[in-house]
């Protein structure tokens, strides 16, 4: 149907029919994973059977570390209520929010999910064919006709740090005049839980493979085809990684290189818990060019900034010391480059309300994301530690002060630009020259000191 209504483009030659083709059938597998079946049906064998053991986990609330962000209070998404739609799916978020909906987020794939709802009364139940941005989790639809009563359940997530991002875009979805009187929502947490989709089958693959990893990118990799050799893509379940190589300038030698988008759901912890599993097959860099908030320091939209202290911070929670790392990145030369600061790593976006970012300017914070910290942390905990370049682009600025409105309007934005894509391209050619000049040999990180 797409293609029919482009085909007159095809054929004047305005348009590249096999790149749209191959891009269309890409968006369909990903968002529209079950074809045009927008309900399908979970039938009884398919459904795991819940331990009572699980059933006592369940929690009739949000998780504490959500119930403490303020709802009611001035935040720094300029457009919060389209950010909340773009980010959920206009076709859930009415569901979510109608009061006979009982929306609730498991940390079980979608056969135990299935069970727990069975066990709940709801015997009508359906895989949601469910179309928002960044939908890599799964969504499970459970119906009770007696009670007229659904409940909506978004399930399969990679960690505990997504489920509680999750959470937060219902959190914020209700608030003010949109919560009801009883906020109900059930939440099963499994925070020990860590690792990421298909991690057997990779291990797997490096094994045969037989190769060492070299180096992993993590954040924008897209641009990286132009710089490496014998680019692939390689798919694990909800998880891509591209493979490559690039030769060393001194030794002629080839190095493997495997590159985590930051697209879906590879945010929070899961690039992390990769490094974690490819310090096993003797991972020498990792390179993070990723996107944040510039709080203190930054002058620049677009800018970079290359910080050498983080820690993660959860609502609710004491600040965790600052660990300090060697950042090889405050060695490159690039344009507005902050060299060296405070970097602070949060469970959602949806958690910088304007009194959080002013809390955070005040700890001389000087950039915010989602996964820098994480990333420092795992790497500490290796006996064997990998070299880290770190490279924040200032996509916004959280604060809404005069002075960043002056260069970008002030708070949080979601404006793609060509001028942030030139940017990027021109940091990892950089950042890829450097890397075959560099000569091997471990990374330091030095444990936490007090602020």
């Amino acid at each position: 149907m797409m293609e029919s209504l482009l085909d007159a483009d095809f054929n004047l030659g305005n348009l590249p029919r096999e790149k749209v083709n191959k891009a269309l059938q890409w968006f369909l597998k990903t968002y529209l994973p079950a074809g045009d079946v927008t309900l399908q049906p979970i039938p009884v064998e398919a459904r795991v059977r819940p331990s009572s053991r699980v059933l006592r986990q369940l929690e009739s609330r949000y998780s504490p570390e959500i119930s403490a962000i303020p709802r009611n209070v001035q935040h720094s998404i300029k457009e919060l209520s389209g950010y909340l739609e773009f980010l959920i799916g206009p076709e859930l978020l009415p569901l979510l929010l109608d009061q006979k909906t009982l929306p609730a987020f498991f940390m079980t794939g979608i056969p135990e999910t299935a069970g727990i709802l069975s066990a709940l009364g709801y015997d009508r139940i359906f895989q949601v064919n469910a179309c928002g941005w960044s939908r890599r989790h799964r969504v499970v639809l459970g119906f009770n006709p007696r009670r007229n009563a659904a409940c909506l359940v978004q399930c399969a997530f990679h960690s505990d740090d997504q489920l509680l991002n999750h959470q937060a875009r219902l959190y914020q979805s209700r608030r003010s005049d949109q919560a009801p009187e009883q906020e109900l929502v059930l939440v099963l947490r499994q925070p020990g839980v860590t690792g990421f989709p298909a991690r057997d089958a990779l291990e797997q693959l490096l094994v045969q493979r037989g190769e060492v990893v070299d180096t992993l990118f993590i954040g924008f990799t897209n641009p990286l085809k132009s710089y490496l050799d014998d680019v692939q893509t390689l798919s694990f379940g909800d998880l891509e990684l591209k493979t490559g190589y690039f030769t060393d300038i001194a030794s002629k030698s080839r190095h493997l290189v495997l590159a985590l988008s930051a697209f879906g759901a590879n945010y929070g912890t899961l690039p992390a818990e990769l490094v974690k599993v490819l310090a096993r097959f003797g991972l020498r860099r990792v390179v993070l060019v990723g996107t944040g908030g510039g709080i203190s320091g930054p002058r620049q939209r677009f800018g970079w900034v290359a910080p050498d202290e983080v820690w993660p911070t959860v609502p609710g929670c004491s600040d965790q010391l600052p660990t300090r790392f060697v950042n090889q990145a405050k060695n490159l030369f690039l344009p507005f480059l902050v060299r060296g600061g405070r970097h602070v790593s949060v469970i959602s976006p949806l958690a910088e309300t304007q009194a959080e970012v002013r809390r955070l300017r005040k700890l001389e914070v000087v950039a915010v994301d989602c996964e820098l910290a994480h990333v420092v942390l795992a790497i500490a905990d290796l006996p064997k530690p990998p070299k880290l370049w770190a490279l924040i682009n200032i996509t916004d600025f959280p604060l809404a002060s005069d002075h960043e409105k002056a260069i970008a309007e002030g708070g949080i934005s979601l404006e793609n630009s060509g001028r942030q894509y030139r940017a990027v391209e021109s940091a990892l050619r950089v950042l890829v020259e450097a890397l075959k000049r560099d000569q091997a040999g471990a990374g330091t990180v030095v444990r936490p000191r007090n602020q």
